[in-house]
């Protein structure tokens, strides 16, 4: 499997949108917590929380499908190699038997050439 690689900037970024959605959709689910006096000093924390819980996953997926991605080039650069490295020896191999096969045929076609001899008469 491909190695992971360092924390970018673009980790960042995600955070801070992903914590920024957290943090509306956070603001929305407790508004009635607002209308209700003693639970208004509940609603900010609660805000905060959702705002962490949003940005932590929004980041894990996006990690998630990043290792996909650098998965699924890694393994068609691999079976791209290995099918190289097949076709290679394939190669090689029918040369080889081509070679093999044209000197044994030339061998035969010597061997009967001298046998019939000159103007078809045999020996």
């Amino acid at each position: 499997p491909p190695p992971t690689p360092p924390r970018r900037a673009e980790d960042v970024a995600v955070l801070v949108v992903g914590a920024s959605a957290g943090l509306g959709l956070g603001r929305a689910l407790t508004v009635p917590l607002d209308l209700v006096g003693s639970m208004r000093v509940a609603a900010l924390p609660m805000s905060l929380v959702i705002g962490l819980v949003m940005a932590l996953w929004l980041m894990r997926i996006r990690r998630r499908t990043a290792m996909r991605s650098r998965a699924r080039t890694w393994a068609i650069d691999a079976a791209t190699a290995c099918r190289q490295r097949v076709e290679h020896e394939l190669a090689a191999a029918l040369v080889a038997a081509e070679s093999s096969a044209g000197m044994v045929l030339a061998r035969e076609i010597d061997r009967r050439v001298g046998t019939v001899g000159p103007a078809g008469a045999s020996n």
